[in-house]
């Protein structure tokens, strides 16, 4: 569904919530979805949302470089340090705030606008 290449960056939504669900919402609309979701919640490991695994922070830490992890929840700012503080490198990080949810609606493509 992504319609990406293989040399492009995993895409992981951080955030199974509301925002998370807006945001796959908006990206269905263009035949796009995250490879995975990711929670600080243990109980969301493993399960799926719309088909989409859940992966637990030390999964995603692992893919430290090679993607790019969209906060997609209100603790934007906690999920931002506590992705850092792992190694996460800074530029792999996209908060999914308001601007970036209006940046997607007005170019119809927020994966452009970030990982290009």
């Amino acid at each position: 569904m992504t319609g990406r290449n293989h040399m492009e960056k995993t895409q992981i939504f951080w955030g199974t919530g509301k925002v998370g669900r807006t945001i796959l919402e908006l990206w269905k609309k263009i035949n796009m979805a995250p490879d995975f979701f990711c929670d600080n919640s243990r109980v969301l490991w493993g399960t799926k949302i719309e088909g989409i695994r859940v992966l637990s922070p030390e999964q995603v830490y692992e893919l430290s470089g090679k993607a790019a992890v969209f906060i997609t929840c209100s603790y934007y700012m906690e999920v931002k340090k506590q992705l850092l503080e792992h190694g996460m490198p800074k530029e792999s990080i996209i908060v999914a705030d308001s601007v970036s949810t209006e940046l997607y609606r007005l170019s119809g493509d927020l994966y452009t606008l970030f990982l290009k």
